[in-house]
Order: structure tokens, then sequence, then C-alpha cells
């Protein structure tokens, strides 16, 4: 008797477990109808039933149960029975969150004293619906690793969170971790803590087009002005294009100097492809 057990190893918690076995007579390759499907949860020793079920006449049965949210990793034991013989098969699999949180910050860089306002979505998957009422956990550590803040809220009507956190005057610089954590999964963010001077002239950007589809060509003006009403002449321009992937990654470097009156012009390709974000399904 030949048995296939078809599925995976790997699961989202709060969705149904799929399997497909496949009973086959091993010297004729015929499909067996009518073998015993039998698969039970092992634990602590103990056997908990999960599913019964018999091959139709194509030698396959389709498996369906659940499994509790509380359920890390689970032991599964599947006895298939038929007429010329017996099978047993022990596997392992896991059960992975079903959440989804976007953990963001408004800026990414703060002065001391300055608040520092923090939000969360969460999404619960694969439909992408909101993750309501649930508890949501919020902390701060400072660079040294110090826990500066925490606080536990619940996730609204619309899978949001969000928080807010007052700066001290006197406090450590250098990178701050914010995580958020939603059903035991952590989500982290670093943002930047230290003293800067605010910039002595202004600069505008313009380009051709308010959007750009991918591969095009990419054309724009960057004027450069002292607040007092002066041009940057002869300035140095650096700009740094970025594409989004698992995180923001550098593209490409355009580098120039302005005219006598402040301005710059440059022109970019795009490359030919972005990749999508979950949020949006891709």
């Amino acid at each position: 008797m030949i048995v296939k057990i078809l599925g995976q190893n790997e699961f989202i918690k709060g969705t149904p477990i799929n399997y497909r076995i496949v009973v086959q007579n091993q010297k004729t390759n015929e499909p067996i109808k009518d073998a015993k499907v039998k698969i039970s949860l092992k634990t602590e020793g103990r056997e908990k039933e999960l599913f019964n079920g018999v091959t139709d006449r194509s030698g396959s049965c389709r498996v369906d149960f659940n499994l509790p949210d509380d359920i890390e990793n689970a032991d599964l034991h599947f006895e298939i029975v038929s007429d010329i013989g017996r099978d047993e098969y022990d596997t392992n699999i896991k059960l992975l969150s079903g959440n989804l949180t976007y953990l963001v910050t408004d800026k990414p860089i703060y002065q001391p004293g300055q608040t520092i306002h923090i939000r969360t979505l969460s999404l619960r998957k694969p439909e992408l619906c909101a993750v309501e009422g649930d508890d949501l956990t919020f902390e701060i550590e400072d660079s040294k690793g110090n826990k500066v803040f925490k606080k536990l809220l619940k996730t609204d009507d619309f899978g949001t969170a969000y928080i807010q956190f007052l700066l001290a005057d006197e406090v450590n610089f250098g990178d701050y971790t914010i995580r958020a954590i939603l059903a035991g999964e952590k989500i982290e963010k670093t943002v930047k803590v230290e003293k800067y001077v605010l910039p002595k002239f202004r600069i505008t950007l313009k380009t051709e087009k308010e959007f750009y589809l991918p591969g095009e060509h990419m054309t724009g003006d960057i004027d450069v002005q002292y607040f007092f009403g002066k041009p940057v002449a002869y300035g140095k321009v650096k700009i740094t294009t970025y594409k989004y992937d698992i995180g923001f990654q550098k593209e490409a470097v355009i580098e120039g100097k302005c005219d006598k009156n402040g301005m710059y012009h440059f022109d970019y390709t795009l490359p030919d492809y972005f990749v999508g974000e979950p949020l949006e399904k891709a």
C-alpha cells in the first residue's frame, strides 16, 4: 500500500488545517477506495482525534480540521488502514500568528523635549480584516537598552492603536527602539534622538509631473534660497532615491551644484519595476 500525504508544515492560526491523503495499491498503482483515514493530536502521551474519514473511488481523502489558537506547535499522528494494509506517520506543524501589524512614527528623528507620535495598524490574515479589541503593548527602549516606556492598549474598530511619548530634556542620545507586541508577536522600529540645527535655507522641489510609472524618465528642478532672501549660489546638491522592498533601500544617488541663482536641474530614469506592499496585496 502506498500512502501520500499532501500538505504543508506551517499554517496560520485560526485557519483550517488542510491535507489530502492519497492511497494506492503498491503492486497495481490503482486507487484504494474506502481506506480509513484517522488523524490525531498527540499531547503529553495522549491522543485527541481531529479527523476521521475514508478515501473516495479515486483513492483520495480531503482532510479539514481546526486547532486552538493558543497552540504554537502540534504533533500530528496519521493512521491509514485499508483491506491490504496499514500505515502510520507522525509529523510536527507550526501555527504562525495570523496578524500583520504596521508600526509607524510621525518622523525618523527627534530632539530632547519633543513628542514621539506612534501608531499601529493591525490586520488579520488572510482576509486582511481589522484586528478589533485585542490587547497591544507599546514599549520604548533608549540607546542604552533601558526600558523608558510601556503601555497596554486595545486596538479600535479599525485595528489601529495610538500613543504619544514625551522625551525628557536630558536623555541618552542615539537609536531608540519602539516596539509593539500583539498576541506575542513583536514588531520593532528605530528612531534617532539627537540634537540637530534647523537649516538656514529653504529647499523647494518641483518635478515635471506629480507621479511617475516604473521605467519613466523623471525631471525636476531644485530651488535653494537662504531665509534672508539670497540664493545658495553654487551649493552642492545630493539627491538620493530609495525603493521600498522589505524596507527602504537606496536605489541611486544624483550629485551636482546649484547655479548662481541657487537652481539645480536633474533628470533620472526610474527602475522598471517596484515591489508592491502586503497591505495593498502587491
